[in-house]
C-alpha cells in the first residue's frame, strides 16, 4: 500500500509552499508522527510530520521546489521496496566545492571568497517583491513628523510604570488614522476592491535572515498597552524562530521602523501585496524648525517614507491620512490611551 505526502496548507492565506529541507531520505523507514519536512510559507518555516509509517519510497519535490498546495510531494510504502540513491550532504557539499573552484578559475580580477545556495527564505523574498514591483503601480512620498509630544507622551506613561516603545505608539497612531481614513486599509484582489473593517497591521522585525512582519490584528479597537504587550510577545517569537503563519498573515497594512538605526532617514519601501499601502520611519533627528511666529526651535524630527498602490490611492487620501497622524502625533494623551 502507498500512502501520498500532500503539501499542506499552513495559513489561511496559503496558496504554495517551498521545500526547504526534507528530514527523511528515499529508502528511510518513517513512522507515524515522525518529523518529515521542513516547508516554507510567507518566510515562516513548518515541520510537517508523517501521517503514515512506512518507507519513504520516492521524494517528488526537491529542495528549494515551489509547490501549490495539495499536490504530491513524496510517497509513503507500507513496505520496503528499492528506490533511487539520492544525493547525501556530502555529495553536495563536494559538488559546491567544484562549483568554486571554477568559478575561481575564471578571468575578470574577482576572487571569490564562498559560494553557497541562496537561502529559501530570502529567494522567496526576492519573488514577492519582484511580483509587487511587477504587477502593482506605486509612488512613494515623504514627509516630516515632529515626534516632541509623543515622546513626551512616552516619558509620562514610563513615569506611571507603563513602558512602551515608539513602535507601540506607532502601531496604534496608524490604526486610528487607517480607520479615519478606510481607503488606505483596502485592497484591490481580482479586480473587486475590498475594504476592511478590521485594521491589521503587520510591523517589520529584522533578523539576521530576514525581515519578518508579525500581525496585531484590530488595532483601531485595542488599547495601547494591550498593542505593546502583544508586539513584545511576538517579537519574542521571532527572535526564537517560534512564530506561526496565522501570526504573519492577515495584515492590512504594514509598517517599518527603522528609527533606531542613525545612519537611516529616507527609506522607499515595497508593498507587501495586497495591501494598498506601507510606512517605514527613519532616524529621529534633532532638527531646527520654524514655527507660527518665525521662531526657530529645535525639534525631534523623523522622516515617514508612505508607498502607496496608485491604483486605488490618489494623492489627496494620502494627504489626509499623513495630516491625521500628524493630529494624532501632536495630541497624543487625547487619542492613544
Amino acid at each position: 500500500m502507498k500512502f501520498e505526502v500532500h503539501m499542506p496548507k499552513l495559513g489561511m492565506t496559503m496558496k504554495e509552499g517551498r521545500i526547504v529541507k526534507w528530514l527523511k531520505n528515499e529508502g528511510d523507514r518513517v513512522d507515524k508522527g515522525d518529523k518529515l519536512v521542513e516547508i516554507m510559507s510567507e518566510k515562516i518555516a513548518n515541520t510537517v510530520e508523517a501521517l503514515n509509517g512506512g518507507i519513504l519510497t520516492e521524494i517528488r519535490a526537491q529542495e528549494g521546489d515551489v509547490v501549490e498546495i495539495g499536490a504530491v510531494i513524496a510517497i509513503i510504502s507500507a513496505e520496503e521496496q528499492s528506490s533511487k540513491a539520492t544525493e547525501t550532504q556530502e555529495t553536495k557539499e563536494q559538488a559546491w566545492d567544484e562549483v568554486n573552484k571554477k568559478m575561481q578559475l575564471e578571468k575578470g580580477g574577482k576572487v571569490i571568497k564562498e559560494i553557497k545556495p541562496l537561502p529559501p527564505v530570502r529567494k522567496m523574498i526576492g519573488e514577492k517583491m519582484r511580483e509587487s514591483l511587477r504587477n502593482v503601480p506605486q509612488g512613494t512620498l515623504t514627509t516630516k513628523l515632529d515626534l516632541s509630544q509623543l515622546l513626551t507622551f512616552k516619558k509620562e506613561l514610563k513615569e506611571r510604570k507603563q513602558k512602551v516603545t515608539m513602535t507601540d505608539l506607532f502601531v496604534k497612531v496608524l490604526g486610528l488614522a487607517l480607520a479615519e481614513n478606510p481607503v488606505l486599509n483596502s485592497s484591490i484582489i481580482d479586480d473587486n476592491w475590498i475594504f476592511y473593517e478590521s485594521v491589521n497591521i503587520g510591523v517589520g522585525v529584522p533578523t539576521d535572515e530576514a525581515l519578518y512582519t508579525p500581525v496585531i490584528k484590530n488595532v483601531q479597537t485595542r488599547s495601547l498597552l494591550e498593542i505593546s504587550q502583544e508586539l513584545r510577545e511576538l517579537v519574542a517569537k521571532v527572535r526564537k524562530g517560534t512564530i506561526s503563519i496565522d501570526e504573519t498573515t492577515g495584515s492590512t497594512f504594514t509598517l517599518s521602523n527603522l528609527g533606531m538605526f542613525e545612519a537611516i532617514d529616507i527609506i522607499t519601501p515595497i508593498i507587501n501585496t495586497p495591501e494598498s499601502a506601507i510606512m517605514t520611519i527613519g532616524a529621529t533627528r534633532r532638527e531646527p524648525v520654524v514655527g507660527e511666529d518665525d521662531k526657530i526651535e529645535i525639534k525631534p524630527m523623523a522622516t515617514l517614507s508612505l508607498t502607496v498602490d496608485h491604483t486605488n490611492v490618489d494623492g489627496i487620501p494620502v494627504v489626509n491620512f499623513i495630516e491625521t497622524i500628524k493630529k494624532i502625533a501632536q495630541n497624543p494623551s487625547d487619542f492613544l490611551q
